[in-house]
């Protein structure tokens, strides 16, 4: 193994300006150079997701999300707590038909209620990627 990151990755409940509740999904991943997350950022940073309660959404889901155009700087609420938009990205679509947020583990670790040493997944790059097979567990 090359390396191993933690993975947090859960539904959570929205509370829309007008109201309304929906969910979307939570996403984080411990930080790599080699690995920008999220990509295809097109406003805004990815490195404000480390200030706290700081999100990135997709353009694709702003309406969705009761957030206008130019999002960066608004407000919504996740599992009751208020995030406010700091980036967005281009493309990023869920199968799921709720949409992703992406944050940092420290502020998915508060928004999903996950301890501070918890991950809910891993992804593991390996050093050899020819020996993928070999380290699946059976």
């Amino acid at each position: 193994m090359a390396d191993v990151r933690a993975v947090l990755y859960g539904f959570a409940l929205l509370q829309l300006a007008s109201g309304q509740r929906s969910t979307a999904l939570v996403v984080a991943v411990e930080p790599r150079a080699q690995w920008q997350i999220p990509w295809d950022v097109v406003v805004g940073d990815a490195a404000d997701l480390d200030q706290p309660l700081r999100v990135s959404v997709d353009r694709t889901d702003l309406k969705k999300l009761e957030l206008p155009q130019s999002a960066i700087g608004k407000n919504f609420e996740i599992n009751s707590r208020q995030v406010t938009v700091a980036a967005m990205t281009e493309g990023i679509r869920s199968f799921t038909l709720s949409p992703y947020v992406f944050t940092s583990m420290t502020n998915a670790r508060r928004l999903l209620g996950v301890g501070e040493n918890e991950a809910m997944y891993y992804v593991i790059d390996l050093a050899d990627k020819h020996c993928g097979r070999s380290s699946r567990r059976g």
